[in-house]
């Protein structure tokens, strides 16, 4: 990999005064540059800088845009191909005519972003890594810091690596792992690092995640959640959402409470790394290798342990069904891992102001057929004159207070829908397909579906499931890398067919030319 890709650390706009409130903890404005002999000369300095990673992964060139709403969702076919942007309209145009649809000239830059971002990141965590790990505890204003930072880095490296896997190697069903694939680079600097094989990649991520899992527990589980207490009627009602988003824990620790210890930096876990996102993204890493003993067992641990407690729950249809400026699109209790970009309101409305349906398929009715009254993901979430669908902002609408001040910013990594659909792939796969269907039915009374579902062995469940994913997934991000991992050759199309041929190498992203040289 060349120089320029992944570059020494840079910590512009990174710096912060301080946490001017627990909302808006990752909404850095300053510009100053400091030295990094600087920057890490306390913990500070180490929390500012893993705060500069967040800001660049919530950009628009992974998680602000491209993973989510942007590539994500353009190339599963959730947007018209006449109302899109112009890059992922040209691509989705060339397929029936270009075997080389992926190369056009237009799309590139999409994917040297995609690249050149994570990398940068990957290298920033691993300076980061170095630092921490020479460290001492006594160093730190909490017992608790020194653990957070490195779980949380520990674990995004993990994520950013396992990602750029989903996209630029073939999925392991397809050919196994043992193929070339990316650089799983631990060191910085690492000017010329050599690609890996893909059994390495995932390997090396599921080892990161395990980390974070093991460094956050503490924090996350014991003295976070386990200590933070909201009492209603003399009931204790935190809750993932009110835990996570709202700040309503009260973390202390030797009288001081948690938003006044370290500049606020154990508040709002939901919008970091925590320890039950590190969790769920090893339920997806093991589900994408086809590993369904181990992609069970994690997502067990958040279905049995936490949502059989009711700390977390899937968003019921909405109460205030009739007003839509009142709902949540991006169905904030459901998150286990998200980011913060104060920002993304301006790069969607930027990015989508010249599009006079806003992306989304005119002809949504057909992937709701027989529900489109009673799923509110349809009936309540699309918006059947402007075509806008409500989990990212629309400009001519207005929300709630609550929305626009935990949800508008907020961008999902993981969530707990997908967590369910791989338990239910795994119980399928087991036989037990009358357990996956419950499963799968368990999101969809949630949404006010009422029509049974039926299937009688794995491969017409999968067809089952297949549908679901898509249905909930809709400008979430998850749909391409969940279907790519079953090697999918169909997607919904907005015809009452429903269906689209997927074309030849449509799974695998194409690695950036300059990329290839240590190949």
């Amino acid at each position: 990999m060349k120089t320029n890709r992944i570059i020494l650390i840079v910590l512009a706009a990174l710096l912060m005064t301080g946490f001017a409130s627990c909302n808006k903890w990752l909404d850095i404005t300053s510009d100053n540059e400091v030295l990094e002999k600087d920057a890490f000369t306390s913990s500070k300095g180490f929390r500012n800088a893993l705060t500069g990673v967040y800001r660049q992964i919530a950009g628009d060139g992974l998680w602000g845009q491209e993973l989510t709403w942007g590539a994500m969702s353009a190339f599963v076919y959730e947007y018209n191909s006449s109302f899109t942007i112009n890059a992922y309209k040209q691509v989705i145009s060339a397929t029936s005519n270009n075997p080389d649809y992926f190369q056009i000239d237009v799309i590139q830059p999409t994917f040297r972003n995609i690249w050149g971002t994570a990398y940068t990141a990957i290298a920033n965590l691993n300076n980061l890594i170095q630092a921490v790990e020479d460290s001492k505890v006594d160093d730190y204003e909490s017992p608790f810091e020194r653990d957070v930072i490195l779980g949380e880095a520990y674990g995004l490296r993990g994520l950013l690596h396992f990602t750029l896997a989903q996209l630029f190697v073939q999925a392991p069903v397809v050919d196994g792992e043992d193929i070339p694939a990316i650089p799983y680079v631990e060191v910085y600097p690492n000017l010329q690092p050599y690609f890996s094989t893909l059994k390495d990649v995932l390997d090396n991520s599921a080892r990161d995640l395990e980390e974070a899992q093991k460094r956050l527990y503490e924090f996350d589980v014991n003295e976070g959640f386990g200590k933070a207490h909201y009492y209603s009627s003399g009931v204790d009602i935190i809750d993932a959402d009110n835990y996570f988003f709202k700040s309503w824990g009260a973390y202390n620790t030797d009288g001081i409470p948690r938003d006044k210890r370290a500049g606020g930096f154990f508040a709002n876990r939901g919008y970091r790394l925590n320890w039950w996102g590190a969790t769920a993204l090893l339920a997806r890493l093991y589900s994408y290798r086809r590993d369904f003993t181990n992609a069970e067992k994690y997502a067990d641990a958040i279905l049995n342990e936490w949502v059989a407690a009711n700390r977390f729950h899937l968003l019921a249809t909405p109460t205030a069904a009739s007003d839509v400026t009142t709902i949540d699109g991006k169905r904030r209790p459901e998150s286990l891992m998200a980011l913060w970009n104060q920002d993304e309101t301006t790069i969607y409305n930027n990015a989508t102001s010249n599009l006079s349906m806003n992306q989304l398929q005119s002809n949504l009715k057909y992937l709701f057929t027989g529900e489109e009254s009673t799923d509110f993901r349809y009936n309540s979430l699309f918006n059947q004159t402007t075509k806008y669908y409500r989990v990212w902002y629309c400009p001519k609408e207005t929300k709630s207070s609550d929305v626009e001040t935990y949800s508008t910013p907020m961008l999902p990594v993981i969530e707990l829908p997908e967590i369910y659909c791989i338990k239910a792939e795994c119980q399928a796969k087991a036989g037990d397909v009358a357990g996956a269907l419950a499963t799968v039915k368990a999101i969809r009374d949630a949404r006010g579906c009422a029509t049974a579902l039926k299937a009688t062995d794995y491969d017409s469940f999968l067809k089952v499931l297949v549908d679901e994913v898509q249905r909930d997934g809709l400008m979430r991000g998850w749909v391409w890398p969940f279907l790519k991992k079953l090697d999918w050759p169909e997607l919904f199309y907005g015809q009452s067919s429903r269906r689209w041929a997927v074309p030849a190498g449509w799974w695998v992203f194409p690695i950036p030319d300059t990329e290839t040289a240590y190949r």
